[in-house]
C-alpha cells in the first residue's frame, strides 16, 4: 500500500498539510486581486460567427466637448474583444509611469461604425490631445471606425 506524504491528520476528507496549503493559497490570490489596477484594456480581433446586420445609433459622449454623434450605421459583427488588464511597464523612462485610470471591470466587445455626410471624420476635430503613461502629445486626423460596447 502506498504511503502518502502529508500528515496523517485529515480535515474534511483532505490532508490537513494539502487544506492548509489550500486556504494559505486562496488569501494570497485575494490579496493580489484587491491590489491589482485593471485599468486598460487588451484587444484581440475576433471572428464572430453572428450574421452581419446593420443597425442605426447615435452616440453622445461623456464630454461635452464632443457633440453627439447621429446617425451612424453600426455593423453589428464584432471585430475585436477586449478584456481589462493592469499594465505594468519595466521600462521607468516613461514620462509619467505611475499613472493609473479608473478600475475596468467589464469586457468589451467592439464593432465597426460608419456615420452618415462624414461626421465620423470630424467629430473629434482635426486633432485630439492624448495624454497618459507616455506624457502629451497631439493625434492628427481623427477618424472614428469602431465603437466598443461592455458585455454582460
Amino acid at each position: 500500500m502506498r504511503q502518502s506524504h502529508y500528515p496523517q491528520a485529515r480535515c474534511g476528507g483532505f490532508p490537513a498539510a494539502a487544506f492548509l496549503a489550500f486556504c494559505l493559497a486562496a488569501m494570497c490570490a485575494a490579496d493580489a486581486i484587491a491590489a491589482t489596477n485593471e485599468d486598460s484594456l487588451i484587444c484581440a480581433a475576433v471572428k464572430d460567427s453572428y450574421a452581419a446586420n446593420a443597425y442605426v445609433a447615435s452616440f453622445a459622449p461623456v464630454s461635452e466637448i464632443y457633440g453627439e454623434m447621429t446617425w451612424c450605421n453600426m455593423q453589428v459583427k464584432a471585430v475585436e474583444h477586449c478584456v481589462p488588464v493592469e499594465a505594468v511597464f519595466y521600462d521607468t523612462t516613461a514620462p509619467d509611469e505611475g499613472y493609473r485610470g479608473p478600475a475596468l471591470q467589464a469586457e468589451y466587445t467592439c464593432y465597426r461604425i460608419r456615420c452618415m455626410n462624414g461626421e465620423g471624420n470630424y467629430y473629434l476635430g482635426n486633432s485630439v490631445v492624448v495624454e497618459d503613461t507616455f506624457g502629451q502629445r497631439r493625434a492628427d486626423r481623427p477618424k472614428v471606425t469602431r465603437v466598443c460596447l461592455p458585455d454582460r
